[in-house]
């Protein structure tokens, strides 16, 4: 009788390994993959919650044995732990506490101070906790979950026969062209993936085709709206560098204090000068 609760408890502890070791398979889905990795870097989180439990659920049972109460679910530690660790997992009925209150007040406020700090308290701090935890360590671990199967992948590499690879490698068809469209060949070394029109429209061509040699000599060719693109953005430079030259200006002027008459009846003068300048120019000009 004693070796078949062993045998029995050794199977139980076989099986649970044994399903253990099928976890390897998450790696066949990236999103399973990254949860199993969050759960195994989440556990220390739940180690400590258990490790503060049970310290919190020992001093309530020490303090609640140590009350001048004959209730027997409480009347010793060992009881008085196994009846808050109920309480604690909802696994006590509420008819072996119903009318405490009654018989010993003082047990039913140490029985509802631990409910409150762990029932309440501690289980809302891990959850919390836990929330935090994942939102903040998920998102790398969709990086870490990739790295997994890379590595699993790398490492299964040399068992794979020559053959195998070679035929596997020929059933891609990376020497075939892709076609972009129907009808519209693109480049080869890929692997096409269909989809429905509707799912990514675009209103704009985003393949850029060029007719003409694919020397690497000549130079590229030009769009057709590109210079009107160049001239356009030379302007708004310039009227920017124009800009910024009369703030630093304005600033000079103002900061010149008593010298800045002077530079502004200068700067005054020259503009003057420069206007009549073009004006003489210009009727000159018009009179020739």
């Amino acid at each position: 009788e004693p070796w078949r609760f062993i045998y029995a408890l050794l199977s139980t502890m076989s099986i649970l390994l044994y399903f253990i070791l099928m976890s390897d398979f998450t790696v066949l889905s990236t999103r399973i993959s990254a949860f199993t990795l969050v759960c195994s870097r989440l556990i220390s989180e739940l180690f400590l919650f258990l490790f503060a439990g049970a310290v919190c659920t020992l001093a309530f049972a020490c303090s609640i044995a140590a009350l001048r109460q004959e209730d027997e679910n409480f009347d010793n530690t060992y009881h008085s732990l196994l009846h808050l660790l109920k309480i604690t997992l909802n696994m006590m009925s509420l008819e072996s506490i119903d009318g405490m209150e009654d018989r010993t007040p003082a047990l039913f406020v140490a029985v509802a101070a631990f409910v409150v700090v762990v029932g309440i308290f501690f289980s809302s701090l891990f959850v919390a906790q836990l929330s935090s935890a994942y939102q903040a360590t998920f998102e790398d671990m969709v990086g870490f979950a990739r790295l997994n199967r890379g590595n699993i992948v790398v490492a299964t590499m040399p068992s794979v026969p020559e053959y195998r690879w070679q035929n596997y490698i020929a059933s891609l068809n990376f020497g075939h062209r892709i076609e972009f469209g129907e009808g519209d060949l693109g480049l080869a070394g890929g692997i096409q993936v269909m989809e429905p029109g509707s799912l990514n429209p675009t209103h704009e061509e985003k393949v850029q085709r060029y007719a003409g040699t694919t020397s690497r000599e000549a130079p590229w060719p030009l769009e057709e709206n590109q210079s009107e693109e160049d001239l356009g953005s030379r302007v708004a430079r310039m009227e920017k560098l124009l800009e910024n030259s009369m703030k630093k200006m304005h600033k000079l002027l103002k900061g010149g204090g008593g010298s800045s008459s002077l530079s502004s009846s200068k700067i005054g003068s020259s503009m003057a000068g420069s206007n009549f300048h073009e004006s003489s120019n210009g009727s000159s000009e018009s009179s020739s």
